[in-house]
């Protein structure tokens, strides 16, 4: 058998070092210490402690597999004695690769039943800000992705769809996400998802009663087709004020076919729907509320 003797092995090249090849045994022999204190520490496992001989002192040797173990600390050591579970530091310490009883040992009469040595816990730390993203969070939901709000501008008193002076709300209000794209009246959801639609709408019977004053919520789900998905109606006096609301809950599973618009329905055109470019009188809101 060839043998070596050098103080230290070091790699020619990089910070890997490889000792035998696949299928080598390495062997340590019995008595030898393997001394790994100034390497890095393995966290997590456990390693079972190889069985011990009780003599009469109050000092054993730890080794698993005839390796020795050196446990980072009393209370990362599970130590069973006579049956009873010992406790850290008050009925042992450990010295490197040994374990110190607080006294000596019987031979022949106590029984050290097992020893199982835990890996060091693992500190995660708190991560900085932004670091950790919803895919990254099992059976975590990420919140609103879309929200968006618009209004109308002007006042309108004719009996149809809303198809202008139509705005995004630029008073205190920054969309979440790329928002709605309207064309004519015609609004274009910006991905899939439930949605939640409401409008509002301001009115004013201007100079004779209005018997019925409508704003409606209408849907396509083929790019062509539109049906009422929510409907709200008010009467007024003549030159009274009301307001009327609504709302829908929507399931958009596909942009390019499923749009929406909205429709004044009114008995003549003293019943005016009204509008503003500073203020939210009549206005549309989207909030994406989840996948669909």
């Amino acid at each position: 058998m060839s043998k070596i003797e050098v103080d230290a092995v070091e790699p020619q090249s990089g910070t890997s070092l490889t000792l035998g090849a696949s299928g080598d045994t390495i062997t340590i022999p019995a008595g030898a210490t393997f001394d790994s204190s100034a390497a890095t520490q393995v966290t997590g496992g456990y390693i079972i402690i190889d069985p011990i001989i009780v003599t009469s002192t109050d000092t054993f040797a730890l080794t698993s597999s005839s390796v020795a173990v050196s446990p980072s600390s009393a209370s990362n050591c599970i130590v069973s004695l006579n049956g009873v579970i010992q406790a850290p530091t008050s009925s042992y310490t450990i010295s490197g690769s040994d374990i110190v009883f607080v006294s000596a040992l019987t031979g022949g009469s106590d029984v050290i039943d097992f020893i199982t040595v835990l890996g060091t816990p693992l500190s995660i730390g708190t991560p900085s800000d932004g670091t950790v993203t919803p895919a990254k969070l099992s059976g975590v939901t990420e919140g609103i992705k879309e929200a968006d709000q618009w209004r109308l501008t002007a006042t309108k008193t004719d009996a149809t769809d809303i198809t202008a002076n139509l705005e995004r709300n630029d008073t205190n209000f920054s969309v979440i996400g790329s928002g709605m794209s309207e064309s004519s009246g015609i609004f274009t959801f910006p991905q899939t998802g439930i949605y939640l639609i409401t409008a509002q709408g301001r009115w004013i019977s201007n100079g004779s009663a209005s018997l019925y004053m409508g704003l409606l919520i209408k849907m396509t789900t083929d790019n062509s087709s539109y049906v009422n998905v929510a409907t709200v109606y008010d009467s007024a006096s003549t030159n009274a004020y009301a307001n009327t609301y609504i709302n829908s809950i929507v399931d958009i599973t596909n942009t390019s076919t499923h749009k929406l618009k909205f429709t004044r329905d009114a008995a003549g055109t003293q019943s005016q729907l009204q509008g503003d470019t500073d203020a939210n009188l009549t206005a549309f809101t989207f909030i994406r509320l989840g996948d669909t």
